[in-house]
């Protein structure tokens, strides 16, 4: 006799068998997703300080970074000092300031810089694990060092 489909068992284990794999392969792919979007934040803080300074090295302006940790989204804006904001990129989603606040980064044209509030001088990002990386600026030669915390 000829059969036709699967028995009921065999359906089962194979279901059984898919619970098992997600059931292993979904936490390893939620932590390399936050592994990734922290990677990420970080190499556009790295992009923005570099823009920063190139638009120094090749104009007549100061130049600003802001980073805005009070918004529900956490963002990063440049512009020269004084006029309007050029460019703004958001943090990736799971990535925050801390402390979350408005911190300004000034760069100056003679390779020094400075932080609204002043004496503010570093902040980090952070994933929810609070795993993340410090930046704290060097204001006597325009530097920004970056730390894993």
């Amino acid at each position: 006799m000829k059969r036709n489909g699967f028995t009921l068992i065999e359906l089962i284990i194979v279901i059984a068998v898919i619970g098992i794999i997600s059931a292993i392969a979904i936490p390893s792919f939620r932590s390399m997703y936050l592994r990734n979007a922290l990677g990420r934040g970080k190499a556009m803080v790295q992009s923005t300080i570099l823009r920063t300074k190139s638009h120094i090295a090749t104009g007549t302006d100061d130049w600003q970074i802001i980073f805005d940790g009070t918004a529900a989204t956490h963002t990063i804006s440049l512009g020269p000092i004084g006029s309007a904001i050029e460019e703004v990129d958001t943090l990736p989603r799971g990535i925050t300031f801390s402390p979350a606040a408005l911190i300004t980064f000034e760069f100056y044209r003679g390779g020094t810089a400075n932080s609204n509030p002043p004496g503010n001088l570093s902040f980090s990002i952070m994933d929810k694990k609070n795993a993340g990386f410090l930046f704290t600026l060097i204001p006597q030669i325009g530097e920004v060092k970056i730390d894993v915390k």
